[in-house]
């Protein structure tokens, strides 16, 4: 009967083994899968944060401030504008926003860089995909407020 039970234990061994591998497998292709992909871990840390009429009421704030330049001086500050930004905004390094332009009344803030960026595009409450930077990837997270990915 004792042999009985060695068989058993070292087909439990053998078993967890497995079962271990199998988990250390799968851990390492998720890291790999959140190294590769910053911007999901990014879109999941902020997207609870957005306050969309807090996000959009700064964005408006960003057009006028560009409208009330004379036309040579407009879009030569955006990162001026980015240190009035909600804090999660531009909790990221690197982060950059693309010169506003007030003729399409959008802001488009940029994370990433190199082969692959995402990003956020705020205006007005009727703004359409066609106006995002990336339409590889776009997720509509609340009227005016686009998060897209890609490129």
């Amino acid at each position: 009967m004792t042999e009985k039970r060695k068989g058993l234990g070292g087909g439990r061994a053998l078993l967890i083994a497995l079962a271990i591998t199998f988990c250390v497998f799968f851990a390492g292709i998720g890291m790999l899968f959140v190294g590769m992909h910053q911007d999901t871990v990014w879109k999941w840390s902020v997207r609870g944060k957005v306050k969309p009429d807090e996000l959009r009421a700064w964005a408006f704030q960003v057009i006028s401030n560009e409208k009330a330049l004379p036309e040579p001086r407009r879009s030569t500050h955006a990162g001026d504008y980015l240190t009035n930004a909600p804090a999660y905004i531009t909790s990221v390094h690197g982060v950059e926003m693309v010169l506003p332009d007030p003729r399409d009344g959008t802001v488009t803030i940029v994370y990433g860089g190199g082969m692959y960026h995402w990003g956020l595009t705020i205006g007005g409450s009727d703004l359409s995909e066609n106006n995002l930077i990336s339409h590889q990837y776009a997720e509509k997270w609340a009227p005016g407020i686009y998060y897209w990915s890609g490129d």
